[in-house]
């Protein structure tokens, strides 16, 4: 970005008001090419991040949250984000921040994909029903994947 500190602002106002407007105006295919193609950005990542969670975290229906979260294609999002080894000690300064959020935004997600499964656990015999079992299994390898991340951290 030219302006980064700028554009840094305008991520981190948007943030704050994902809850208060129409979430198509921010979840457009648009707008989440270039969310993602901005955590490849050490300067905007973070607020990049923080825009998806206030996406994920926004209240809403059950069938509207999953669809949502299908339509993000957040779960294949964040298997794709790179994270260091266990093994690996040599986290650069700056860094620490992206990866705290990166395991946050994968809480929420799997947050949120739980409330879904529990709630349409209840009726198994809707689709969504098994929508919902398909994405859980998939985030639950990314959060065992973060975990694996975080409790390396804390040693």
């Amino acid at each position: 970005a030219e302006r980064p500190r700028l554009a840094d602002a305008c991520l981190r106002t948007m943030a704050k008001y994902v809850d208060w407007i129409a979430i198509d105006l921010v979840v457009s295919d648009r707008w989440l090419a270039l969310l993602f193609d901005l955590f490849g950005d050490e300067n905007l990542r973070v607020a990049a991040c923080g825009v998806i969670s206030e996406c994920v975290t926004k209240g809403m229906a059950h069938a509207d949250k999953l669809a949502l979260l299908r339509h993000m294609r957040i779960v294949d999002m964040l298997d794709g984000v790179e994270l260091p080894p266990a093994a690996d000690l040599s986290i650069e300064a700056g860094d620490e921040d992206f990866y705290a959020d990166i395991a946050e935004l994968t809480t929420d997600v799997g947050v949120q994909l739980l409330t879904c499964w529990e709630h349409f656990g209840l009726r198994p015999d809707t689709a969504l029903a098994e929508a919902t079992v398909v994405a859980a299994t998939q985030a639950r390898r990314i959060i065992n994947q973060a975990t694996a991340m975080l409790r390396h951290d804390s040693r």
